[in-house]
């Protein structure tokens, strides 16, 4: 990456707020990362939506899974070398890369459902693991367009990018099972829109957000940082000189993986309740808005309140609500409220883990630390959702509820127990 002017990329891209030195990026540069956001979610909508029903096309009703497990695997196996790669090259290459290669595997299924080729579909689906595995990267770039003390705010701000985006590919997967003769279409869609995101990516992400986080971020005492050194620290090494960032992390990964087991198993009692494909999408558009609606408040909250109460308030949340969907009285409308606090739950503890792991990282270390929680929450949602499976069919609601709410509550513990008392944006409210 070639360098750049630190003054001519200050100038082109920030501009000042308040007499002192308080910093926001540009409104292109938010924008564009807002849509890259958006254009992820409609992709992940697309596939949770059709990539099962595609497989099942090729192969049976007892491969409709294989679909959505190769996608979300291949992404968290790619997570962390996608992330350390961006921390040495910069985030706009890597993250248009991943686009491209997304849109390769969108096209490639709208091949293989067209010629009906099952070895294409397979291929596709493994280009689109690796895009969203890359793309997720969305998140590292809107932290390093913002100085410390709001980079919550920032990631709020982009991800309720996620929120239209899912909308969309809700919307679009509802237009297909609507109308079962254009199978092909949602595929071939979602392929422009990637396409189109990959070039506004390398063309109006300028400069790189790793170039604009040299610019914009100010010492910490949290990290001891060598001006001399390009090269993040490994993540063990960070892991273990700051071993009280571990407990974010796990909290980061039990939230996502109980909230992905509620929404995933609610879709197998809302088909048991006999269910149309409408009445599912429209709870798990309820879902995603609670998800991404309230994501830019919480990273206000996060940027201004003790992220630790934060936390625990969110897995508090998330653990009530999945008691609730086994052991209250369920029909469609009530499950969808379950299902909105869930992702709420979801929102605010995951924007202040986010923020604990920022705090002890530098610009060239976020992409690989960011990374690791992705993958850490895609290996330990499917470890969930087959357990929660395996007690869905043995105990019912109740026995995958109490799973959830137990999984919670020991996250909750640790949460209590080793989260960090302090982060260096208290010293910037204080």
């Amino acid at each position: 990456m070639a360098m750049l002017d630190q003054d001519s990329v200050k100038s082109d891209s920030l501009h000042s707020t308040t007499a002192g030195n308080s910093l926001t990026p540009s409104r292109r540069i938010v924008a564009v990362l807002l849509g890259a956001a958006a254009s992820l979610y409609v992709l992940v909508e697309v596939v949770s939506g059709l990539a099962a029903v595609t497989a099942q096309d090729f192969w049976g009703l007892g491969f409709g899974s294989v679909g959505p497990a190769m996608v979300f695997g291949l992404a968290g196996t790619v997570s962390v070398p996608a992330g350390k790669l961006s921390d040495r090259i910069g985030r706009r290459p890597v993250i248009a890369l991943g686009f491209i290669i997304a849109a390769m595997g969108a096209a490639g299924v709208w091949l293989s459902v067209v010629l009906h080729w099952a070895v294409v579909f397979l291929l596709a689906l493994t280009f689109i693991g690796v895009g969203v595995g890359i793309l997720r990267l969305v998140k590292a770039a809107a932290a390093d367009i913002y100085p410390s003390h709001s980079r919550t705010k920032g990631i709020g701000l982009v991800q309720m990018g996620a929120l239209y985006g899912a909308w969309l590919g809700l919307i679009i997967t509802v237009v297909s099972r609507i109308n079962a003769h254009t199978p092909a279409f949602p595929w071939m869609a979602t392929a422009v829109i990637l396409a189109i995101g990959a070039a506004i990516m390398q063309w109006f992400l300028r400069p790189d957000p790793l170039a604009l986080a040299r610019v914009v971020e100010e010492p910490s005492s949290l990290v001891k940082t060598d001006s001399n050194s390009t090269l993040g620290r490994p993540l063990y090494k960070i892991l273990s000189e700051t071993p009280a960032i571990s407990a974010a992390l796990v909290t980061i990964c039990v939230v996502y993986g109980v909230m992905v087991m509620d929404m995933s198993l609610a879709g197998i009692m809302l088909v048991g309740m006999g269910s149309n494909a409408q009445t599912i999408m429209m709870v798990m558009a309820i879902h995603f808005t609670g998800m991404f609606g309230p994501m830019r408040w919480a990273g206000q909250w996060a940027a201004h309140y003790n992220r630790k109460y934060l936390g625990i308030a969110g897995l508090a949340l998330v653990m009530v609500a999945s008691a609730a969907m086994g052991f209250a009285p369920v029909g469609a409308f009530v499950l969808a409220g379950y299902l909105f606090l869930i992702g709420l739950g979801w929102c605010v503890a995951w924007i202040a883990g986010l923020g604990e792991l920022m705090d002890y990282a530098r610009c060239n270390e976020r992409g690989a630390l960011m990374g690791l929680a992705d993958m850490g929450s895609d290996l330990l949602a499917a470890l969930i959702v087959i357990g929660g499976g395996a007690v869905l069919a043995i105990y019912q609601a109740k026995g995958f509820a109490f799973m959830g709410a137990f999984v919670m509550f020991c996250a909750l513990i640790i949460a209590l127990k080793w989260w960090p008392h302090s982060s260096s944006h208290a010293r910037h409210n204080g």
